[in-house]
């Protein structure tokens, strides 16, 4: 009886143990998952720019010309302190965008609170290559959610929370996360999802 107990309790410890190791091999088994997820963003990434890449010199070799530049558009977003209301400004170059952010604030309400307000620039210039940006903002509290387009994922945002300020009080809007994602669009108008 004490060997068959004995057995037992070997057995029951193996299995346990079993039983771990099985729970760290799962743990295991989903960080690579995660690792080949990432690795193959990445590739897709690099396959875009190489695809590129690519019909720029095709169209240089085929006598299509130099790509024209894109022109720099610098954005700000500024959300004046208290009031939370947002306010967008675009410029050349982000001295001037964030001049045109303050000036339009400074417009809407007391220049106190433009001076301590969250301040957020970026240009189109900041990716390397042209690109739209889509944003969305859910309202505190309301639970609806709000969508903006841009040129930058700056600029869809602050679009999205002054759509979101147009239907509540900015109070709802103004500290509110937005959700963004910049698609990339490529020289023959094939759009692609830009790896993050």
């Amino acid at each position: 009886m004490k060997k068959m107990g004995l057995f037992l309790a070997i057995t029951l410890m193996a299995v346990q143990s079993f039983g771990q190791n099985s729970g760290m091999q799962e743990r295991r088994l989903r960080s690579v998952e995660d690792q080949v997820s990432n690795l193959q963003r990445v590739v897709e990434g690099q396959q875009f720019q190489i695809e590129n890449l690519n019909r720029r010199l095709e169209r240089l070799e085929f006598g299509g010309g130099p790509i024209n530049p894109r022109e720099n558009v610098s954005v700000c977003m500024l959300v004046a302190s208290s009031f939370l209301k947002t306010y967008l400004g675009t410029g050349k170059n982000k001295m001037d965008a964030e001049y045109s952010a303050r000036e339009s604030c400074q417009k809407g309400v007391h220049s106190s609170f433009c001076r301590s307000g969250a301040l957020k620039c970026d240009s189109n210039l900041d990716t390397a290559f042209e690109s739209e940006a889509v944003c969305l903002v859910t309202a505190a509290t309301y639970g609806r959610t709000y969508r903006g387009e841009g040129r930058t994922a700056i600029e869809a945002e602050a679009k999205a929370k002054q759509a979101c300020q147009e239907d509540v009080h900015a109070s709802y809007c103004g500290n509110v996360k937005a959700r963004c994602e910049v698609t990339p669009k490529a020289i023959d108008g094939d759009i692609y999802r830009r790896v993050r």
